[in-house]
């Protein structure tokens, strides 16, 4: 049985996770609509690009974030940057049921992906210290799950109401959830005892950490860079496999309950095997590029298996790593904020490169191919490498 400061880290982590659950009811409630959203709105497919290129400023201020926690190495720091992300997202994602303009709608989608910018590193931080009682790779499983509830919940939540009630009243619903998780960090923080350790000004560099981890970070650049954004594969599915947006709204659904399925699992073999667990990843983000290329109308279905793993993988077996080929605790923040960056920075890149050639079936193949196997090799190289 538990006791004393085991307990109370637990009971830290258990909040957070119920922030997250609540937080993905909002967020990723509106992202899953956001391709056909953007359709019925008659943007251009670059549009669904720019909400990838958000999802790189997201990432980008990720670095922001952890250089902020560098720099002001208080307690409470990482603390504040994840509330003020948290609210960012519980109020630019319901204002999108206000909005009449496709330009609107993705500049409060980058908003979002802003405040997920903001809240990670110190947040991610936060994690990796408050799950050390059951093992940092099972306590980003676990998390996972729990939010991943809430992913699972959003997109049936939008899609339900946007079908019998309107796409205005499903977006405004949403401040609920959002106001719930607000109420659940403050809560985590006040029964938070030590607010976790200061971190110290420590830039990122070459001398101060180890070759596994850029060999790693290289493996997380190209499957981004391949990794089929939503807002891409969504919009994909709306133009040119003819799916309406409530369909592809309980694909999105079905997606995250895998996510949420497959995610304590991987946290356990990644406890066990380490980072080589990581080419899940890659190998699932190509075999949803597959099933969304390859796959017939009424089997687009399919793609929102492999996308759901390889969504997962990212949220946590993939962040677990960090924690692993980064020991100190003083630098964890910065390694998750140049982490957060380098994936931001391949996934923007990536949809920008998907939407040139959207319909273009080889260029598009060759593309997924060569990236996926670029990802096994760096990051099966970075376990290999570790020092």
């Amino acid at each position: 049985m538990l006791r004393g400061k085991a307990r109370d880290l637990l009971l830290v982590f258990f909040l957070l996770s119920l922030v997250s659950l609540f937080a993905d009811v909002v967020y990723e409630g509106g992202r899953s609509v956001s391709g056909p959203l953007l359709s019925e709105l008659s943007a251009p497919a670059a549009a669904a690009a720019l909400i990838g290129l958000g999802e790189f400023l997201g990432f980008a201020t990720r670095l922001l974030a952890a250089a902020i926690a560098s720099k002001r190495p208080s307690p409470t720091t990482p603390w504040a940057l994840t509330f003020t992300g948290y609210a960012l997202t519980a109020i630019s994602i319901p204002m999108i049921g206000f909005a009449s303009d496709w330009q609107v709608v993705v500049v409060l989608y980058a908003l979002d992906r802003i405040g997920k910018g903001v809240r990670t590193p110190g947040r991610d931080a936060i994690l990796s210290e408050v799950s050390k009682p059951i093992g940092v790779g099972k306590g980003f499983g676990i998390h996972e799950v729990l939010d991943q509830l809430g992913a699972f919940a959003g997109p049936l939540l939008v899609s339900t109401l946007a079908a019998t009630r309107g796409v205005k009243t499903a977006f405004i619903t949403l401040l609920a959830p959002g106001a719930l998780a607000l109420t659940f960090l403050a809560l985590a923080y006040k029964l938070s005892s030590t607010k976790t350790e200061p971190t110290s000004n420590l830039a990122p560099n070459r001398s101060s950490y180890p070759r596994s981890y850029w060999l790693y970070l290289a493996g997380v650049f190209f499957l981004a860079l391949g990794f089929t954004h939503w807002s891409i594969a969504s919009y994909y599915l709306a133009t040119h496999k003819h799916l309406a947006l409530e369909t592809i709204g309980y694909m999105y659904a079905l997606a995250m309950l895998v996510d949420a399925l497959v995610a304590l699992p991987m946290g356990a073999l990644f406890d066990k095997y380490g980072v080589y667990v990581t080419v899940v990843a890659p190998v699932a983000a190509y075999a949803s590029f597959l099933a969304l290329t390859y796959a017939p109308s009424e089997q687009s279905l399919l793609v929102a298996i492999p996308w759901g793993i390889a969504a997962s993988s990212e949220e946590s077996i993939l962040r677990a790593s960090v924690s692993k080929l980064i020991s100190s605790h003083e630098k964890k923040t910065a390694a998750y904020g140049v982490y957060g960056f380098i994936y931001g920075a391949g996934w923007g890149a990536g949809s920008l490169i998907y939407s040139t050639v959207l319909g273009n079936t080889q260029a598009m193949t060759i593309y997924a191919t060569t990236t996926t196997v670029l990802s096994i090799l760096f990051l099966t190289a970075s376990e290999t490498k570790k020092a």
